[in-house]
């Protein structure tokens, strides 16, 4: 389920760094999506959402997470 959460409690990490379960934001959009499944291939990262979506990034790139703070 998405949830409006507030900048406040997001940081940056890098796309390689991501986990399953672990939320983040995408482009400018204030919606969360959970991670299910993160694959690593020769410096990109594919991240599969709750939300069907399937994201690419090179594995440096930073993706802003929720840390915690909100319910």
């Amino acid at each position: 389920m998405s949830a409006e959460i507030p900048e406040t409690v997001t940081e940056h990490v890098r796309a390689d760094a991501l986990t399953p379960g672990r939320t983040i934001f995408v482009l400018t959009s204030t919606w969360a999506e959970t991670v299910e499944r993160v694959e690593v291939l020769d410096g990109y990262v594919n991240v599969y959402t709750d939300q069907t979506s399937c994201y690419q990034w090179q594995a440096h790139e930073p993706i802003r997470t929720l840390t915690g703070g909100a319910s």
